[in-house]
């Protein structure tokens, strides 16, 4: 990949999305936890940096939010779209 001007946007964008203060806390922590599983060349031409207390931190959050939603019907809705196999004694029927 060769830097150009999309791409340098589309980073810029990437480092501060339209978001509120809560969800871009959270998103931070993905964010960097994702920049630590790209491959070392792309890395250095997108500027990213790796962590394994990043790629932690991210693995920490992923954990809280399935604990979050694991009975949400947000939850059951994206494993039905996916096609994932789910006890769905632990949702609600009317879902």
């Amino acid at each position: 990949i060769a830097e150009s001007e999309a791409m340098r946007e589309a980073i810029e964008f990437l480092k501060d999305p339209p978001l509120g203060r809560a969800e871009l806390l959270g998103y931070r922590v993905l964010q960097r936890a994702a920049a630590t599983t790209v491959e070392p060349p792309l890395r250095k031409t997108l500027g990213l940096k790796a962590s394994s207390l990043n790629l932690q931190a991210g693995k920490v959050l992923v954990r809280g939010l399935r604990w979050a939603l694991r009975f949400s019907p947000s939850w059951k809705a994206a494993l039905l779209r996916s096609g994932a196999e789910f006890d769905s004694k632990l949702f609600r029927d009317d879902v």
